[in-house]
């Protein structure tokens, strides 16, 4: 798939073509609809963790997305956002993980595998790809 480089004048743009308009408050809109996608984060789980949240509001706000964040204790974060895609009740969630051990299997086997689903583990994300488990495995 590539890496995507940080490039705000292509967001912009990608936003204009799929018909999101720049409102007068700066702030995309479509059909009546103004983007403002909900981000949930936590603040002081791990370090950094709401200070980074900030800073992708930021970013987004420079492309005309107006992100609302929601910041939750751990103990109310962690099981309201380790439920399946269709269950969550935010737009986006900032996640941060802290590696006891410190080695790739671990992260990977816990964060990307298919066998890694919560609320054993840490996919919160569902994402599932045959390839990778290979990999990972």
């Amino acid at each position: 798939a590539g890496v995507y480089q940080y490039n705000p004048d292509k967001a912009k743009q990608l936003l204009d073509d799929a018909g999101w308009t720049l409102g007068s408050d700066g702030i995309r809109e479509k059909a009546g609809q103004k983007l403002t996608p909900n981000i949930w984060c936590t603040k002081g789980a791990t370090a950094g963790d709401y200070e980074i949240t900030e800073l992708v509001q930021g970013q987004l706000k420079n492309v005309g997305i107006g992100a609302q964040l929601t910041v939750l204790d751990n103990a109310t974060f962690n099981p309201r956002v380790s439920v399946p895609p269709q269950d969550a009740q935010y737009d986006m969630v900032s996640l941060s993980f802290n590696d006891p051990s410190g080695g790739v299997d671990y992260v990977a086997n816990m964060l990307y595998s298919s066998k890694a689903f919560p609320p054993r583990y840490y996919n919160r994300a569902y994402y599932s790809n045959p390839e990778v488990d290979k990999l990972i495995e």
